[in-house]
């Protein structure tokens, strides 16, 4: 695939069309994740491809999750369909069982039937991609360095099949580096964002990082200055709004948002010597 010649800047830049290199300036400069779903839906939107949904199977911090699939969708369409593209014959290849670990990373055209989809499941993937806005598009799978965050973005056109394939030949590299840096950002993002959608207050974002950090309850009191059954309470309360189960589960919480860091990454330089 090659890029079309839509740049006016020089040097380095010159290798990446215009819409592409401001999107990756804007990543950087992103607030919060939904700035980089902004970014990225209107980054595919200039390059051809209004339809866009991303489908992300490892977000087990976002309360809102389908509890039977565990699946975060973002999409630029609002039919309610959209939560069943998960299941659609289309995403097998990407996915395996329980759905956290991708088993492809190939890009692959939407409208492509698998050889062992029936008549019915393709008509079925076909009216839904349709109806979505994504007759003809392209399916990119992504991953990160936690195995708890593949995804997997579909960007699409109702334009005919020979518009996309132009389009894709055009910017589908592009595409695919923007859709890998926006999955990075976005989950760091996503992570950080955690005590606010959990409505912690300070003090008990405090507490779930010495949790994280291995102290014990009387540790921890006497660190913050608190009594031991005030410990023991806030506990409490930090559990009801994380959903925590156990303190151990806190504990892996912590590091999940980044609040405590990972044991295994803290000993990097052990395996290095």
């Amino acid at each position: 695939m090659e890029h079309s010649n839509l740049t006016q800047f020089r040097g380095s830049e010159a290798t990446l069309p215009a819409p592409l290199f401001s999107f990756l300036q804007q990543l950087g400069e992103a607030q919060n994740s939904g700035e980089v779903w902004s970014n990225f839906k209107s980054l595919s939107k200039a390059f051809g491809l209004p339809s866009v949904t991303y489908i992300h199977s490892g977000c087990p911090l976002d309360p809102s999750i389908d509890e039977e699939n565990r699946w975060h969708i973002l999409s630029s369409s609002e039919d309610p369909r959209t939560r069943k593209l998960p299941s659609m014959p289309l995403l097998d290849a990407f996915f395996a069982a329980p759905p956290t670990r991708a088993v492809s990373l190939t890009p692959k055209l939407v409208q492509m039937r698998e050889p062992q989809m029936s008549d019915e499941e393709y008509a079925r993937q076909s009216d839904l991609l349709v109806k979505l806005g994504m007759p003809v598009g392209l399916t990119i799978p992504l991953m990160s360095g936690d195995a708890q965050e593949n995804a997997v973005i579909l960007v699409g056109t109702p334009r005919s099949e020979a518009e996309c394939n132009s389009i894709l030949e055009r910017f589908g590299c592009g595409l695919h580096l923007a859709a890998m840096a926006s999955h990075a950002r976005y989950c760091s993002l996503y992570k950080q964002e955690f005590a606010e959608r959990a409505q912690l207050t300070e003090k008990q974002t405090e507490l779930i990082a010495l949790v994280g950090a291995g102290l014990l309850d009387k540790q921890i009191a006497h660190q913050l200055g608190i009594s031991f059954s005030a410990v023991r309470q806030r506990l409490a309360a930090v559990q009801h709004k994380t959903g925590a189960r156990n303190r151990a589960h806190l504990s892996a919480m912590a590091m999940r948002i980044g609040l405590s860091p990972d044991p295994l990454m803290a000993n990097a330089h052990i395996a290095a010597e």
